[in-house]
């Protein structure tokens, strides 16, 4: 095996306690190295905290005491990874059957594929609709669809990726601007925009055959998850071994504050503009969007055992959660329901 992993880390200690634990006792044994970047602006308390919970024969450690944009990150550690095969995956992928790592790894391995990952859009239509045209692409179907791939759950060699031009970010183009992924299109609209890792899968596209290209399901979690669980659809059909919760690394950097409503990780940050979260919630969509994070917030939170060196930061945590509650005005029977459904996929 040459298998490493490139994590992208924000820096909430409970997360990436929660996120360890599935690493050391679920599919560590299935690579060979785990690179982390930790990149926050988080006090020293906190760091030191994150490297005794990453302490592992497998793992290196990149810190930047500052937040990179996701595609920075991904480019840090690609400059030190010294493994033939490589694996994205985010903070807030937790997987919880063991195997399926490793039999992703195995089709690059054997040569059945070049690419192993899930589908996404997220990027203009301009793109997406050119994209289709030019690879036969079929959009059609349920779950995520698009020419893109997610910077999550997401194999390939790495001499495949180094190919790339490393701007694994957000990328956006404006009218008159030529796309050379794209057959040099010419943009027609005013900006046209596409999230991390769009740009490179563009580019990975003209790099491998469709039939390279091994798809695999994200396995994402909704804001409808309660009646996804009801009906066994989705996440809870039986087949999941693996959940991406998304859109966790909004915590302790915008949504969990202080007593001054300052951000955790940036709670000494004498600068930053307190943060408010009265108007988030507009419909019920949103509002169970944002109570499936508060869940998973209390649940990091609630599985740490170890962080008697943060008692003061833990605290402060606890106490986020519970000012989320009462601004957004979500019970707490109802976050009890979501701990359920998700303990029922065999998570920890």
């Amino acid at each position: 095996m040459s298998r490493g992993v490139i994590l992208p880390h924000p820096l909430d200690p409970f997360m990436l306690g929660y996120w360890m634990h599935g690493f050391n006792t679920v599919w560590g044994d299935e690579v060979d190295n785990l690179y982390i970047v930790i990149n926050s602006p988080t006090e020293r308390a906190v760091f030191d905290y994150a490297k005794k919970l990453i302490a592992h024969a497998k793992v290196t450690l990149l810190y930047y005491n500052h937040q990179l944009e996701h595609g920075d990150a991904i480019k840090s550690a690609l400059g030190v990874i010294t493994d033939k095969h490589v694996m994205l995956v985010e903070d807030d992928c937790f997987i919880f059957k063991h195997g399926l790592v490793s039999k992703c790894f195995e089709s690059l391995e054997k040569g059945d594929a070049k690419i192993v990952g899930s589908k996404r859009n997220s990027c203009h239509p301009e793109i997406s609709e050119k994209a289709k045209q030019m690879w036969g692409l079929n959009y059609e179907g349920e779950g995520d669809q698009g020419c893109n791939f997610w910077p999550n759950l997401f194999f390939c060699a790495t001499d495949l990726l180094k190919k790339t031009d490393l701007n694994f970010g957000a990328k956006a183009w404006k009218r008159g601007e030529v796309i050379p992924t794209l057959d040099n299109h010419l943009v027609q609209n005013e900006v046209i925009y596409s999230d991390t890792f769009v740009n490179t899968s563009l580019q990975l596209r003209n790099m491998v055959d469709k039939s390279d290209i091994l798809y695999i399901p994200q396995c994402h979690a909704h804001p409808s998850d309660l009646d996804h669980h009801a009906n066994n659809r989705y996440l809870f059909d039986g087949f999941s071994p693996w959940i991406h919760i998304g859109s966790l690394s909004s915590g302790v950097h915008g949504l969990l504050t202080d007593h001054n409503n300052i951000p955790l990780a940036h709670r000494f940050n004498t600068t930053m503009a307190p943060r408010t979260h009265d108007n988030l919630i507009t419909t019920d969509m949103e509002r169970n969007e944002y109570a499936r994070r508060i869940m998973w917030f209390d649940r990091f939170v609630t599985f740490d055992q170890s962080s008697d060196s943060i008692l003061e930061y833990k605290q402060l945590y606890k106490d986020a959660i519970e000012k989320l509650l009462g601004t957004m005005q979500i019970s707490k029977k109802y976050i009890t329901r979501l701990h359920q459904i998700y303990s029922d996929l065999g998570l920890w």
